[in-house]
């Protein structure tokens, strides 16, 4: 028992290292080669939103299919298929499109690339046992591997230029699909069947906790759609650019290997989430006011442990326990959906119109309103058991 708990934590591990390497390129480099094939701020923002529009339907799709199938090899199986079909798509991007065409490629590429995270949460999640410090060992790894890629590729695209992006994107692709297949047969999500109709998905707390969940991804959206244009904006080569985005990374994962600890200083995982949003707001004035101050800008780089680490951890825990036990799978969907399907499209759109109308630092001033109506909604919430996590950690 302790030697297949042993490598199934080890190939989730895998996973998360793997897919987020090839976040750490996807996401920070994108709007560079987008701009770099000739397309506006306005415009990549638009181009951008497939990435969070995707999570929209994608992460219901799959949840569903995962909910509705027994057999223990499904998951590996379907985990491998998305990312093959995704990287049968990135191959698109070799070649050169259209503004609609890429759209439209970016679309189906996101697609299948949104089933892929929330599935191995439900899996990492329920093998932790929903113990935070088990989960954050788990997950740092995912931290780890944008960490060193994000550094990496910096380094690679300023030296031989933005015209290799696509060829860095297939190779990690290649490597998510390949960790994928080797992920262990398991009836973690499979079990939890005995969904009853009686029990309400969307109960009022449910539904506030959605609509949090929906402004903050809407306040972080400008930071995914268009920090790395607005350091380019302000002087940062792509050498730079990546070194900043890693020391947000570094310190989401000195949280996450400290993370039961760092709960422990809260009353309980509820208050840690609902202070997360005013941190965010905090974060973003600095990034206004730093007007390209590298002290400033790495300085609000560093609340990133809270702003990304300390609140999806504790998000993922209130999933799982605001949502009946048979609908966990659609219930991290509906939160993928809420947050950075709606909210994160929604935000990517609004921040790169701001840009083109106004000035650079207008999407992160949007970020800050978005962030503080958010933690209104979340101070809203009345959250029961919330001493649970800390007594565990006690016992």
């Amino acid at each position: 028992m302790f030697e297949r708990k042993k490598k199934l934590d080890l190939r989730v591990r895998g996973f998360f290292f793997s897919y987020f390497s090839f976040l750490g390129v996807f996401s920070p480099f994108l709007s560079l080669w987008l701009s770099f094939r000739g397309f506006s701020a306005g415009e990549i923002g638009v181009l951008l939103s497939p990435m969070q529009w995707a999570r929209i339907f994608g992460p219901l799709v799959w949840g569903s299919v995962v909910d509705n199938n027994s057999k223990d090899f499904f998951v590996p199986r379907l985990l491998c298929f998305l990312g093959l079909i995704s990287f049968c798509f990135a191959i698109s991007m070799l070649f050169k499109w259209s503004f609609l065409q890429l759209f439209v490629i970016l679309c189906l590429l996101n697609f299948f690339l949104s089933g892929l995270v929330p599935i191995v949460e439900m899996i990492a999640l329920q093998e932790s046992k929903r113990d935070l410090g088990n989960y954050g060992k788990i997950r740092v790894w995912g931290s780890i591997g944008f960490f060193i890629s994000v550094v990496t590729a910096g380094i690679f695209l300023d030296t031989l230029g933005l015209v290799f992006f696509p060829i860095i994107i297939l190779a990690l692709l290649l490597l998510v699909s390949l960790v994928s297949f080797f992920l262990p047969n398991t009836k973690i999500l499979s079990q939890e069947r005995n969904f009853r109709k009686s029990e309400f998905l969307f109960t009022l707390n449910n539904s506030k906790f959605l609509i949090a969940s929906f402004f903050m991804l809407f306040a972080h959206a400008p930071l995914y759609v268009l920090f790395s244009l607005w350091l380019d904006f302000y002087g940062f080569n792509k050498y730079q650019i990546g070194y900043i985005w890693a020391v947000g990374v570094l310190a989401e994962i000195i949280f996450f290997i400290n993370q039961k600890k760092i709960f422990r200083l809260f009353r309980n995982v509820n208050y840690a989430w609902r202070i997360s949003f005013f941190v965010v707001a905090l974060r973003f004035l600095l990034i206004v006011v730093s007007q390209g101050n590298i002290v400033i800008i790495l300085i609000a780089q560093l609340l990133h442990a809270v702003t990304f680490a300390l609140h999806h951890s504790a998000s993922v825990i209130l999933v799982s326990d605001l949502f009946p036990k048979g609908a966990q799978a659609r219930a991290q969907s509906f939160y993928t959906v809420a947050s950075y399907g709606l909210g994160g499209s929604f935000g990517g759109i609004l921040a790169g119109i701001l840009w083109d109308f106004f000035k650079p630092e207008s999407g992160f001033i949007m970020a800050i309103i978005a962030a503080c109506i958010g933690g209104l909604v979340a101070c809203s919430l009345k959250l029961k058991g919330s001493n649970k996590q800390r007594n565990q950690d006690e016992k």
